[in-house]
């Protein structure tokens, strides 16, 4: 019997915090992407020790990582 997958399937509406990171270009580190899921500044699912970030988040965080380029 095989191990089940962790990787979420690509019809999912939400992003593991390392899939969020890496369809934000990375443009945000992973740490703070943490941070923020933790403290609540990105809206998350938990579901036991992971965090689900909703698709939608990814426009709002694409949104503010251009408004800190131009700082």
């Amino acid at each position: 019997m095989s191990a089940p997958s962790t990787h979420q399937s690509e019809g999912s509406p939400f992003y593991t915090i390392t899939e969020l990171y890496e369809a934000n270009e990375k443009k945000i580190g992973i740490n703070t992407l943490r941070g923020w899921a933790r403290v609540g500044r990105i809206k998350t699912v938990r579901v036991g020790r992971k965090y689900l970030i909703p698709k939608s988040e990814l426009l709002r965080l694409s949104e503010l990582a251009e408004g800190q380029e131009r700082l």
